[in-house]
């Protein structure tokens, strides 16, 4: 197999390049995704939603937290995410604060969720509240949905988020929105 070079060129043969090694990556990632995938489903369906409906019913709900926090951290793990957090200990533990970030990866709640190394609200598109068993734990963990086509909704979310803040908790938007 030839590999690029002028010479090649000058003398105008075909030029061919391995595509093996393309393939192969592409091929791993796809399974990396899935794998992602089937993780969180297995996580969602069999440790939080069955300790979901009994945090319900005995009216205890604040205790789903701490849950979460596991889950996100096993979950960027399972995917195979390298978190490294540098300046953490710049934060006064007595404020809370804004996280604002841009939407990169579907890994990016999860990881600024589980790595502030505080209690944290998110804003998330409405549309999500529809996934099953995720879309009923987001309110368990102040995550509030937006609805981004209904400017006054959006207003509501807003003061909904300064509740939030209010309440002891830091909070992280997503200000570009749509993964880039």
């Amino acid at each position: 197999m030839k590999t690029f070079s002028f010479e090649a060129i000058k003398k105008n043969e075909k030029l061919t390049f391995p595509v093996k090694e393309s393939n192969k990556s592409r091929f791993v990632g796809k399974l990396r995704y899935w794998w992602c995938w089937i993780s969180a489903a297995v996580l969602l369906l069999f440790i939080a939603l069955p300790i979901m409906i009994f945090l319900q019913l005995i009216n205890r709900r604040l205790w789903f937290y701490p849950l979460c926090l596991w889950g996100a951290k096993v979950w960027l793990k399972a995917c195979g995410a390298k978190v490294k957090v540098t300046g953490r200990e710049n934060l006064n533990t007595n404020e809370n604060y804004i996280f604002i970030s841009n939407h990169r990866s579907y890994l990016d709640t999860a990881t600024l969720f589980a790595h502030t190394g505080r209690r944290i609200g998110l804003v998330a598109k409405k549309e999500l509240l529809k996934v099953p068993v995720f879309g009923q734990g987001m309110g368990f963990v102040n995550i509030i949905a937006i609805d981004r086509s209904n400017p006054e909704s959006a207003l509501q979310s807003i003061g909904r988020a300064e509740a939030v803040l209010k309440d002891n908790y830091s909070f992280g938007v997503f200000a570009e929105g749509t993964r880039a």
